[in-house]
């Protein structure tokens, strides 16, 4: 989930961010089989929106995630037009992440970047 994403990048830095995209993400993709073209342009597509976000990660984050979440779904799902997924794959591949990205933004960035922050400096 790309919300965990940004609370990693920004509460433990970069490199255990891009570590979480490769280990929950690609490598378990890779291992079962389950790549699609869709897998391996999102990826890199998240590793470099983690490195934007790492050089604003001192603004305001919730501005910040809602805009990369934006930008992330939204180049995804215009990708997704060429490769011809049906409609019912992108509800739930994209915009439905989409959605759950932004209310988990919205509702508990505040509360979970607290509450790690305070597991991160003990």
């Amino acid at each position: 989930m790309f919300f965990f994403r940004l609370i990693t990048v920004k509460e433990i830095g970069l490199i255990y961010g891009i570590f979480l995209i490769v280990f929950a993400e690609f490598l378990p993709k890779a291992l079962s089989g389950d790549m699609e073209v869709m897998s391996i342009i999102g990826v890199p597509l998240s590793i470099g929106l983690m490195v934007i976000f790492s050089l604003l990660k001192e603004s305001n984050f919730t501005l910040i995630a809602s805009l990369l979440v934006l930008i992330n779904y939204g180049v995804i799902y215009f990708l997704s037009k060429f490769s011809g997924e049906s409609l019912p794959e992108k509800i739930m591949e994209i915009i439905f992440p989409l959605f759950l990205n932004l209310v988990y933004i919205f509702s508990i960035s505040g509360p979970i970047l607290s509450i790690v922050g305070r597991v991160i400096t003990v």
